[in-house]
């Protein structure tokens, strides 16, 4: 959505950023029953080839913030071929 299509309206909370944080805080607070936007770049679709399957993009989650995703219903949307435990460095 543009926002030359938007109808004039009214939030409650605008969130700045569609990364992790921001989506989460536009979650949680929706789950307040406030009327929220999120205002973020439109992100490209990444799209897979013979030679990179997956988006680079990696991030380290603990296991609080994996519990948090979880109640949030986000946790399983990650595809778990995608999820790896990170033993050392």
């Amino acid at each position: 959505m543009t926002p030359a299509s938007m109808s004039p309206a009214r939030y409650d909370a605008i969130v700045v950023g569609g990364g992790i944080v921001g989506l989460c805080a536009g979650i949680l607070l929706a789950r307040q029953h406030l009327q929220v936007a999120v205002l973020a770049p439109q992100s490209e679709v990444f799209t897979p080839s013979a030679s990179q399957r997956f988006d680079p993009r990696v991030y380290a989650i603990s296991g609080k913030s994996q519990r948090f995703l979880a109640e949030i219903n986000a946790w399983d949307a990650i595809p778990q071929a995608r999820i790896t435990a990170v033993e050392f460095m």
